[in-house]
């Protein structure tokens, strides 16, 4: 494993990792407002990556 990869896997040991849905509008698009809120609920909840 290269030393970059080995700093990244330090950072994250024993963090929280949400894996992030997208958000979408009826329409099939993103939904800007929403992924903002649903985002920051996921960090309110204690993830520390996305």
């Amino acid at each position: 494993m290269d030393v970059s990869a080995q700093n990244l896997r330090d950072r994250l040991r024993g963090t929280l990792i949400a894996a992030a849905a997208t958000p979408m509008t009826e329409s099939g698009e993103v939904d800007p407002a929403v992924v903002a809120r649903y985002l920051a609920g996921l960090v309110a909840d204690g993830a520390g990556a996305l």
